[in-house]
């Protein structure tokens, strides 16, 4: 499945107000499965039907709440086909975008040099492309010491950008999240 990553200014309220953004934003009841509230499903590395008190509680196991400075909005968009390549239902479709999602995750927090991401997420049929939204936590335990760290941003290496080359010339360079997923 070929991707686009972007990094997204978080809403103004912190992850609280992520969490509800993910499930509730723009949703298309006609092209979106929705709870009886009108809410998407959100996920996580283990769960796959998350209430927002449970995804606060992952993205900030102590108290629930996160500041708004305290988490990475994340979107991620196949490229248009490629999603309807990813199985033959849509259920199979979402199944494999969340797993190659949770996947990449793991591989980001192994770059990052943590033990673990915490992290939500929620996938978006609003849009002719199907998409996912990741609310992922800056704080983390480094790998080595077990310290509470902070991630303060995501290195550039992750991230889609301009590289330029040793003649001068530049060239895009999609990020190795895209090659995670």
């Amino acid at each position: 499945m070929r991707v686009f990553v972007a990094v997204q200014p978080t809403p103004r309220t912190g992850a609280s107000s992520l969490s509800r953004y993910i499930a509730q934003s723009k949703v298309d009841r006609d092209r979106e499965q929705v709870d009886e509230k009108g809410s998407r499903p959100l996920f996580s590395e283990r769960e796959d039907s998350l209430t927002y008190t449970e995804a606060d509680r992952i993205l900030n196991p102590t108290s629930g709440e996160l500041e708004k400075e305290d988490v990475i909005h994340v979107v991620i968009s196949p490229e248009r086909g490629s999603f309807d390549r990813a199985g033959d239902t849509d259920d199979e479709r979402k199944r494999t975008f969340r797993e190659a999602i949770r996947d990449a995750v793991q591989k980001m927090a192994r770059e990052l040099k943590v033990r673990f991401l915490n992290w939500i997420g929620g996938l978006h049929g609003n849009t002719r492309t199907p998409h996912g939204h990741l609310a992922v936590s800056r704080w983390a335990l480094d790998e080595k010491t077990g310290k509470l760290v902070y991630i303060k941003h995501l290195p550039e290496s992750l991230l889609p950008r301009n590289v330029e080359g040793e003649d001068g010339t530049k060239r895009f360079s999609t990020g190795t999240i895209v090659e995670f997923l």
